[in-house]
């Protein structure tokens, strides 16, 4: 099996525990799990990067996952809003000098504050390559909204979704997928969604729905590595179905650029809706079992009784 990339009080739910959740889960609805938006600092707050990885030519730069960002001073989620996200994000400079990120953090922008990665910008790469900027912002499940954090189970209907502020991304060659870390056939590991969108700075809308969204498992190193690109189109096979619990929940991006312009996104106003299911107590789903078997007891008796 493969082993998760977070610590193991991140699991929610062990696979064992979810056998059989479909015959005992109430209380199921539709919730937004995700809502980053408004105004969180009062000036431009950089993230908390940690380890840092450079490549021996110096041209790609990488913050793993211990990359967190956390209620720093000056950091403070609205009312009602999601707060503690977690990074990973990875620069190429392809130019003269070695990568390096320009700007990182919650970007001050009165009621509407974004998070901004911006690659190094210039000097233009050359003739056939590119500047990349990747990375992957998400929410763990302990910091969901709607109830979802505790004592239930989080997984996509018809009707979930993933909508995104997108601002100043350069023209470029761009993609961002949803990305969830899922529970498939035992086994935690991370998704990105066939939904893609490539155009530029917009508010745009991913359907995620079950009947209309694969999924592509995304292999994630630990160890300080160059951060694996999105797979393939012809890997997203995966139903959303099949995503038994969602553990974690984001936006995975990649831009790449050819000019001097630096390559990178300001993202606000991520908002992820799902479906959020109550697990009842031990004691009720005792005595929905001792229901369902009295039921069955006396539908038994009347067949024989009609014999």
């Amino acid at each position: 099996m493969k082993t998760a990339p977070f610590p193991s009080r991140f699991q929610p739910v062990a696979a064992a525990a979810l056998l059989g959740l479909s015959l005992f889960v109430s209380g199921a609805n539709a919730a937004t799990i995700v809502d980053w938006g408004g105004d969180y600092v009062a000036a431009d707050t950089p993230l908390s990067t940690g380890t840092t990885h450079a490549s021996p030519d110096g041209k790609t730069l990488t913050y793993r996952y211990s990359a967190t960002v956390p209620k720093s001073p000056g950091f403070t989620a609205p009312e009602g809003r999601s707060g503690t996200f977690y990074g990973a994000f990875e620069t190429s400079h392809s130019g003269a000098s070695d990568a390096r990120f320009d700007a990182y953090g919650i970007l001050q922008n009165a009621g509407g504050d974004r998070i901004q990665i911006t690659g190094r910008g210039g000097e233009a790469p050359p003739s056939g390559s590119a500047n990349h900027a990747t990375g992957l912002i998400f929410f763990k499940k302990e910091d969901f909204l709607s109830g979802a954090d505790a004592g239930s189970v989080v997984t996509l209907n018809a009707e979930s979704s993933l909508t995104l502020a997108i601002r100043n991304v350069p023209t470029a060659t761009r993609r961002f997928r949803a990305a969830v870390y899922a529970l498939v056939d035992e086994e935690w590991n991370w998704y990105l969604s066939s939904a893609v969108y490539t155009a530029g700075a917009t508010t745009t809308t991913l359907d995620l729905g079950t009947l209309s969204t694969t999924w592509a498992l995304w292999e994630i190193d630990e160890s300080l590595t160059a951060f694996n690109p999105a797979p393939d189109s012809g890997s997203y096979t995966v139903s959303g179905t099949t995503l038994r619990e969602i553990a974690a929940a984001g936006v995975y991006f990649s831009i790449e650029i050819t000019s001097t312009t630096a390559p990178g996104v300001q993202l606000g106003g991520i908002t992820f809706n799902a479906h959020v299911a109550a697990i009842p107590e031990p004691g009720a789903c005792a005595l929905l079992l001792l229901t369902g078997a009295g039921m069955l007891l006396c539908g038994l008796r009347k067949r024989n009784a009609s014999v």
